[in-house]
């Protein structure tokens, strides 16, 4: 079961990058799940906005993430480790 979900949860995932935009696909695929990540303030850098801002949208991207994913996987919260 725990295969099954995963295996849901990597292609909503997928799903919900096609809803992004480009610079938060960027912050979500080199921030939240790169092994390893960016700081705050290389992507501030690259994107020409502070250290404050990058964390605003990474923390609204997680949101939303969890909120894409919580409509359609029932036991979403069983995934978190």
């Amino acid at each position: 079961a725990d295969h099954q979900l995963k295996t849901l949860f990597r292609a909503k995932l997928a799903e919900f990058i096609k809803t992004l935009e480009e610079r938060d696909e960027d912050i979500l695929r080199n921030r939240i799940l790169s092994d390893q990540p960016l700081t705050l303030d290389e992507l501030g850098d690259k994107y020409g906005i502070t250290k404050e801002r990058t964390r605003q949208l990474e923390a609204r991207i997680i949101k939303r993430l969890r909120d894409y994913i919580k409509k359609d996987i029932k036991d979403f919260d069983r995934l978190r480790v």
